[in-house]
């Protein structure tokens, strides 16, 4: 009877555990094992390219990158004409832009530009040479044609604003030099009327010469007159054997003529202009003062350095 029922309990285990591995079988068997063993792969694989983005890494390295300048991306280099090789050296020139984003002026005084090195061959040898680096100098408010008194500043960009680095000197005309860099105004249209050369060429928006202080004052032909000048022009004086005193090739009274020798020239332009709140602009203009070229004419790059050193900017071409 002990022998009967021990078999009856092998038989009832027997049952359990053949219903429980069929039960396991109907869903899945070995294969939900192996899919459960992998199942996280694709699910790591995925999070990684939603949250870690190539572009990201890109942005997240040139923020951190040591020899990054605190101002890249605030100032570059936006466009470079090399010189020619036949016209003067004035001609060649950089411009520098502030970002519209930038929350103030930054100061430019002190860093360096540098060109890339090129190679001449000479016998079996290639010999690195031109490479050039020039400090950005400081400069004057005012152009130094009759106001050397005014000192030194710093040269700092205005946001949205520039500075055009000019290789060679300032313009001069006969012994009238401007001898700094300067700051753009209102009346320096007046100085490329009287002959001097800009490159690239400067604004020519001086105040309309009928708003003038004084001008709705003078005589009904002096007032024609006026109303007729373009902005930034110099009346030109000249004498005619048979009329007399002419100006602009028109015959005008002496106190028209005193007028307009008063107020409509750089000099008498500043000093009825200077305080107005748009006197002005927002680009500086940079003499380096070289004797050579210092970008190549075909391909160069150019680095921007700040006062420590680290890259500002580059410009390739």
């Amino acid at each position: 009877m002990a022998k009967s029922s021990g078999k009856i309990d092998l038989l009832i285990i027997f049952i359990v555990v053949f219903s429980l591995f069929y039960f396991w079988a109907a869903r899945g068997g070995i294969e939900r094992v192996e899919q459960g063993a992998n199942k996280t792969q694709p699910i790591v694989k995925a999070e990684l390219k939603t949250s870690q983005p190539v572009s990201q890494k890109k942005t997240s390295a040139d923020e951190t990158d040591p020899t990054k300048s605190a101002y890249y991306g605030k100032i570059n280099i936006s466009q470079v004409r090399p010189h020619d090789r036949s016209g003067p050296l004035s001609e060649e020139y950089l411009i520098l832009s502030a970002s519209r984003s930038n929350k103030n002026p930054i100061n430019i005084s002190g860093w360096k530009l540098q060109n890339s090195v090129d190679y001449v061959e000479e016998g079996r040898r290639l010999l690195a040479t031109r490479v050039s680096s020039v400090t950005i100098p400081e400069g004057k408010r005012l152009p130094s044609v009759s106001y050397g008194s005014v000192g030194l500043v710093p040269i700092s960009i205005s946001p949205g604003g520039k500075a055009v680095i000019s290789s060679g000197s300032a313009p001069a005309v006969a012994k009238r030099f401007i001898t700094t860099s300067f700051l753009l105004n209102k009346c320096v249209g007046y100085l490329k009327d009287a002959d001097y050369v800009f490159r690239p060429q400067v604004s020519t928006d001086c105040s309309l010469p009928k708003e003038e202080i004084g001008a709705k004052a003078q005589s009904g032909a002096c007032v024609d007159f006026i109303s007729r000048l373009r902005r930034c022009h110099i009346p030109k004086v000249t004498e005619d054997e048979e009329e007399g005193r002419l100006v602009d090739g028109k015959k005008i009274g002496s106190l028209c003529l005193a007028y307009l020798q008063e107020h409509f020239n750089y000099e008498s332009c500043v000093k009825y202009h200077l305080r107005d709140s748009d006197f002005y602009t927002k680009e500086w203009r940079v003499f380096l003062n070289q004797n050579w070229p210092l970008w190549d004419q075909d391909d160069d790059t150019i680095t921007l350095y700040d006062n420590l050193g680290k890259i500002v900017d580059v410009y390739e071409y």
